[in-house]
């Protein structure tokens, strides 16, 4: 029993309790057989393993391989060999399926990782597929095949398979504290306007609004006790530092967000040299992080008496102490400029529906 044991073992991925790879090459040449013609070959690729090990942490990814590998077994059927072959690869072998049937099989997987989700990662594959039909043909080269239209899956849906992760990343965010979310738009639209007073190109300006609207992506990662209390002890706000860190690692891991990291990264930084994380001062800051600096300051500070032209004053007045400190003098001015234009022109609105918009 223990030989059998062993045996059992050396067959088998442990996390996923699919066949590995030692047994899915056997399995190949077993299977590759004139009664099983035709034979179809699914390679699937899971999206986001690394940047879930790599922000979540590698629990978080052993639950979302096993969660793919539930979702692979609830779509195959019995006779179908599946199996882990690498960190984030998978095969399926398919015994007596023509083309259709893979293409079925692949629209059943699909659907599977349609609404799963492990923290704030949308689950989702990429995928390929090919048929053996005769004898004449190999299986490497089919596998092969199978291989490099995965790999063509996931280079034609690269965008949008970024967007859906980081849009999953702060919806979840927002889930768990929906006034992030008005706070990223009033952010994200403060910081526009703000680029429109500079001068800025339209596609400055549109990435300034970007970089606004993410800012915070990072306290994905923040305990929701400490995310949801204000305000902050110093201890609090100790453990509430890494975020732009994480913020910062997560738009860099996917190309339509680079842009944003550097941003991101210092829009805790300050004027006189006293923020964090690398304690930059003065035009070392980036232009964008100095805009987001003020506009989250601005949002934060007028929302806590409903935006009234109080609240406002008050947040511009704040900030108008701290300039040549906190905030660029410059930056502050315009705000001050701004808000007092708001005033004048538009009267308060409540809340996130603030006149500056």
């Amino acid at each position: 029993k223990r030989d059998e044991w062993i045996k059992y073992l050396s067959l088998r991925d442990t996390l996923t309790a699919l066949n590995n790879r030692n047994s899915f090459e056997k399995a190949l040449q077993e299977m590759d057989t004139v009664k099983n013609l035709p034979l179809s070959v699914i390679f699937a690729d899971i999206n986001g393993l690394k940047m879930t090990n790599d922000i979540f942490g590698h629990n978080s990814g052993d639950r979302l391989l096993r969660k793919a590998a539930e979702i692979l077994k609830e779509s195959c059927r019995e006779e179908d060999f599946i199996a882990r072959v690498g960190g984030d690869e998978f095969v399926i072998i398919m015994p007596n399926t023509d083309a259709a049937g893979a293409e079925a099989v692949i629209k059943r997987i699909r659907r599977g990782f349609e609404h799963a989700q492990v923290e704030a990662i949308k689950c989702s594959t990429s995928i390929g597929f090919d048929t053996k039909t005769t004898p004449a043909q190999s299986i490497e080269i089919t596998l092969s095949n199978a291989e490099n239209a995965m790999y063509r899956d996931k280079t034609i849906n690269r965008q949008s398979v970024s967007r859906e992760i980081i849009n999953t990343i702060i919806e979840t965010l927002h889930t768990k504290k929906p006034d992030e979310r008005d706070h990223s738009i009033a952010v994200s639209e403060l910081c526009g306007l703000i680029g429109a007073a500079l001068n800025l190109p339209k596609n400055e300006i549109a990435k300034l609004k970007r970089a606004g609207y993410l800012h915070d992506i990072g306290k994905i990662v923040i305990d929701d006790d400490i995310l949801k209390k204000s305000p902050l002890t110093n201890e609090e706000e100790e453990k509430m530092r890494p975020h732009v860190v994480t913020g910062y690692r997560i738009l860099n891991l996917f190309d339509d967000t680079l842009d944003l990291t550097e941003a991101v990264y210092a829009h805790h930084e300050r004027w006189d040299g006293t923020g964090y994380p690398l304690g930059l001062r003065g035009e070392q800051i980036p232009l964008i992080s100095r805009i987001i600096a003020i506009a989250e300051c601005f949002d934060r500070w007028a929302k806590l008496d409903g935006y009234s032209d109080e609240a406002k004053k008050s947040a511009i007045k704040i900030i108008m102490l701290q300039s040549g400190h906190r905030f660029d003098p410059h930056i502050a001015e315009i705000v001050y400029n701004i808000v007092n234009e708001d005033i004048a022109q538009k009267g308060s609105k409540n809340g996130s529906e603030m006149a500056l918009t």
